[in-house]
């Protein structure tokens, strides 16, 4: 068998045994082949259900957080278990590692998925739009822009698409070049 040993658990003299119906066996070495990696996490319940085994994953190790490494989902947990007082199900992916990338076994990792997208479309900071009733609206400046003392906003209904978390899609109610109130960013 080819690959890395990570680990020989056995000393020279040591006493093995094999595998039979009483006993598993002494491991005598770990080997890894390390072109190709198995990402090992925790999703959720909120989450598990928008997920479906061969979607795309990019990994991210902590320790080169400058690499990306493409996956793919091959495994979601038929069932969940109790973590810290939620609900989290296993999963997993595949990968197989870059040329030029070194990896080591048991580095952290974090996955992510795109679950959506939607390109070329209008979209504010997800702080400027508020709900009520469940229905989103927005503040929009109708005053002079440069007049900060006299500031007025007129509310508007408008349709949101996709959001990431930190910016949500404006399907409709404003146009281009308006501006919002919201958090001002620098």
């Amino acid at each position: 068998m080819t690959g890395v040993v990570l680990s020989v658990p056995v000393k020279e003299g040591a006493s093995v045994s094999g595998t039979s119906a009483f006993t598993e066996g002494t491991t005598v070495a770990k080997i890894a082949d390390m072109n190709d990696i198995i990402f090992r996490g925790f999703i959720d319940e909120t989450e598990v259900a928008m997920l479906k085994t061969g979607m795309d994953m990019e990994l991210h190790l902590g320790s080169m957080q400058e690499i990306t490494i493409p996956a793919k989902l091959s495994y979601i947990a038929p069932e969940g278990e109790m973590q810290n007082g939620a609900k989290m199900f296993e999963v997993k992916g595949t990968a197989s590692i870059p040329d030029g990338v070194t990896i080591r076994s048991g580095y952290s990792a974090n996955a992510s998925i795109v679950l959506d997208t939607a390109n070329d479309v209008l979209s504010c900071d997800e702080t400027a739009v508020a709900f009520e009733d469940g229905k989103p609206y927005v503040y929009v400046l109708i005053s002079d822009p440069n007049d900060t003392y006299h500031q007025q906003f007129e509310r508007r209904a408008v349709t949101i698409g996709l959001s990431d978390g930190l910016a949500t899609e404006l399907k409709s109610g404003v146009k281009a070049g308006e501006l919002l109130r919201g958090n001002l960013k620098n």
